[in-house]
């Protein structure tokens, strides 16, 4: 029986890094400390991360009645009234570029007359701080995420800040008071090379 019990504990000994000890590393006097050591490290492949967390408020445009029905119009307020919340932020939890990317899209424009909903309006082209947005359904990359971080290998919160915004359209017979409504939608995407054609 005794030969047993020497036995088991020769077989923990070796298991437990090979010796046994009556009191663990970092005990004095009934006190006991543990190191603790936090490694902050790059994410695993298909781990990285660009979240968005704030787009510009607004995209205000004005315009008077034109002679040929075609609208051409620049934002005359981007954000609030006082020039804030007019930007496109994202967090990076990676290093590496061209990963990510923000898309946008613009939806067609609501007519309303009043309290009456007169259709809609297609939209034609809108611009992004000179970057151009396709219409419904067609998603285009506004910025990529080495964008954002100008092409530093950096993890972190980026920033980029909307100073001009263009949106055109055709529309006969629009009278003043007419409103017109969309909205931009954003969001994130693998990044996508852009292609040229030879």
């Amino acid at each position: 029986m005794k030969t047993k019990l020497i036995t088991g504990a020769i077989i923990g000994a070796t298991l437990f890094g090979g010796a046994l000890s009556v009191s663990a590393a970092g005990v004095d006097n009934n006190v006991g400390t543990t190191d603790v050591g936090v490694a902050i490290v790059e994410p695993a492949n298909g781990d990285e991360i660009l979240t968005l967390k704030a787009v510009p408020k607004n995209y205000i445009f004005e315009s008077l009645v034109t002679e040929n029905n075609e609208y051409s119009l620049t934002a005359t307020q981007i954000g609030d009234e006082n020039g804030g919340n007019n930007q496109i932020i994202v967090h990076k939890n990676y290093s590496a570029v061209e990963k990510h990317e923000v898309r946008a899209e613009v939806s067609s424009l609501t007519l309303t007359r009043g309290k009456d909903n007169l259709g809609t309006v297609t939209v034609d082209n809108f611009t992004i701080n000179e970057k151009a947005v396709l219409g419904t359904g067609n998603a285009k990359a506004l910025y990529t995420d080495s964008e954002f971080a100008e092409g530093t290998q950096t993890t972190g919160d980026y920033t980029k800040a909307v100073s001009s915004a263009t949106i055109g359209f055709t529309k006969a017979d629009l009278k003043p008071a007419d409103k017109l409504t969309g909205t931009i939608t954003y969001t994130i995407g693998e990044f996508t090379p852009t292609t040229t054609t030879p």
